[in-house]
């Protein structure tokens, strides 16, 4: 690790604060990309930023568009995701960069592909426009692999203090102590990441010299939202005078609530696994209690 030197793209957001807080302990070079410091669509401005000046340089690409409305999704992802993407990548070969890390999404893979068993593996048919533009940076990437070495991390939805989406959602009702409303009976199985986890897979990503090309990181057993949602609200232990955990709405109303953007993803079945376990490629993660307890205690 010593000697290296990394340039983090979005450091700001959410996973690029916690990458930054975990990499910059004195023994990394770390610099950090933002559309404060850097005009993300200037190559000219890239490669200039992600110069080598003679030190090995790994880029971390976490910069993008997520969790935001737009009025023209396709052409909003194209250009944040795809386009920022073509203008890191291949300013980073011309210029010598060894190594490009991207954060990419599950959402790649769909959000109901009714396969029992995803995996690194499993062919991606993405379902929203967010989903098709994190696979076509995927591609974009990884048809430059004999040029640039490529590490393709596949988060699922991430949780932590300031988790933006659905999970954020979730986290604030579960403070507020606010009954979960099923959708059906029985909910799916689904992932979720811690965002320290997120982190550690992400520097190993760029530290390692073996790693696989595409990944899906995991850090513990699949859970129900009902059981996810139960884990946070056990972790709140300063407030014990909340409702009971579960409520069932009527069908009519359910199936309205189906329909809601910032909950649908949650509610769909999609269980995903790695073919890689996290101690065999040295990642020592936090355990999931541990993990939400300190999501919840800020």
């Amino acid at each position: 690790m010593n000697g290296r030197r990394f340039v983090i793209t979005g450091a700001g957001g959410f996973v690029g604060r916690a990458t930054v807080a975990l990499m910059d302990d004195g023994k990394n070079i770390v610099e950090t990309l933002s559309r404060s410091n850097v005009d993300y669509f200037d190559p000219a401005a890239i490669k200039k930023a992600l110069e080598p000046r003679g030190i090995p340089t790994t880029v971390i690409h976490l910069a993008g568009t997520a969790h935001r409305r737009v009025d023209d999704p396709e052409k909003c992802f194209a250009e944040s995701i795809v386009q920022l993407t073509s203008v890191l990548l291949n300013s980073a070969i011309e210029v010598g960069v060894d190594t490009f890390v991207y954060a990419s999404s599950s959402k790649v893979y769909g959000e109901s592909s009714g396969l029992s068993r995803i995996t690194e593996r499993t062919i991606p048919q993405p379902g929203c426009p967010y989903g098709r533009a994190k696979l076509v940076a995927e591609n974009l990437i990884l048809s430059k692999s004999d040029k640039i070495k490529c590490r393709i991390l596949r988060f699922p939805p991430i949780f932590g203090p300031s988790a933006g989406g659905a999970v954020k959602h979730l986290m604030r009702a579960a403070k507020l102590g606010v009954p979960l409303p099923l959708f059906d009976s029985a909910l799916p199985l689904r992932n979720f990441l811690y965002i320290e986890n997120a982190a550690k897979f992400i520097e190993k990503a760029a530290t390692a010299k073996d790693f696989p090309e595409i990944l899906n990181p995991v850090d513990g057993p699949s859970l129900t939202v009902a059981e996810f949602y139960d884990r946070l609200r056990s972790a709140i232990t300063a407030n014990s005078n909340h409702f009971g955990s579960h409520w069932e709405l009527p069908k009519l109303i359910r199936n309205g609530l189906k329909r809601v953007p910032f909950l649908e993803p949650l509610f769909a079945p999609f269980e995903i696994e790695s073919e890689w376990d996290a101690n065999r490629l040295g990642i020592h993660l936090f355990d999931r209690d541990t993990a939400l307890r300190a999501s919840v205690s800020v």
